[in-house]
């Protein structure tokens, strides 16, 4: 039996009527509206539920228990997420070397004024916050004693070579270092500034963070390439087209980036 509290009254219900709605747990809501508890309330009780909010209490009569969720083993979990991840982050470094490649050598290093970031000091303060943080990621805190995160900020480049050079060690550092993340791996806790991450929350927020300053470069390369610039994206006025060829194919499982990263 099953004892409701409503009203500051209990009202009891009997339990036998209730089976079909509440299969797992006293806790299970009830749901639909206040005024069908009336046509059960005569009958007599031997659970308690103590129903705190009558706005969230709600009972259908007639329904059926919600299909259970898909249920995935936690080990395919994480390497679907492993996997995710990494593509989008060869996606977002894509993004920026497809802008560096349009931009003239020498404005890489233009700034729109004193308290703005050029190209190549953005790629710099992506490469010290790469090393900084994939270095040891397991086993160091993410902030280096090493770094220098203010001298990120301070241009010692003077050619196309020297930037892309960075760029392509953060790059290495971060990528070599998530494919060795194996399952077990996602038990550890990181620590950045000496605050505690779980695995997918340390790469999470470096997955937010990196497209962040990629979009920056993005900016910039559209405003010096003016009228050169060829979108990276769906160009102005052809997104009817391009959304008729997507849904013009099947359905399908396939990550965003595939057919941009072959």
């Amino acid at each position: 039996m099953l004892r409701v509290t409503i009203n500051a009254k209990l009202i009891d219900l009997s339990k036998d009527t209730l089976d079909t709605y509440i299969r797992s747990s006293q806790e299970t809501l009830i749901h639909k509206t206040i005024m069908y508890f009336e046509e059960w309330a005569l009958q007599t009780t031997a659970f308690r539920l103590n129903v705190r909010n009558l706005a969230t209490v709600k009972f259908i009569k007639q329904c059926q228990p919600a299909p259970p969720m898909a249920q995935h083993p936690t080990n395919e979990l994480t390497v679907d997420y492993l996997t995710s991840a990494k593509k989008q982050f060869a996606y977002y470094k894509l993004l920026g070397e497809q802008t560096m490649s349009q931009v003239s050598d020498e404005a890489l290093f233009w700034q729109y004024n004193e308290e703005s970031n050029s190209i190549a000091l953005i790629v710099k303060h992506l490469w010290g916050n790469m090393l900084s943080r994939w270095t040891d990621f397991l086993l160091t805190d993410g902030e280096k004693e090493w770094r220098n995160r203010e001298s990120e900020f301070e241009n010692d480049m003077q050619t196309r070579d020297q930037v892309m050079a960075r760029w392509q060690v953060g790059w290495d550092c971060l990528l070599t270092t998530l494919d060795g993340v194996q399952q077990a791996d996602f038990q550890r806790e990181i620590f950045i500034r000496n605050m505690g991450h779980s695995v997918v929350e340390a790469i999470n927020r470096q997955l937010a963070h990196y497209p962040y300053h990629i979009g920056q470069i993005v900016f910039i390369g559209k405003m010096v390439c003016h009228e050169r610039w060829t979108s990276l994206s769906i160009p102005r006025g052809s997104s009817a087209a391009y959304n008729a060829d997507k849904f013009g194919q099947p359905k399908r499982r396939e990550h965003f980036t595939d057919e941009l990263l072959r």
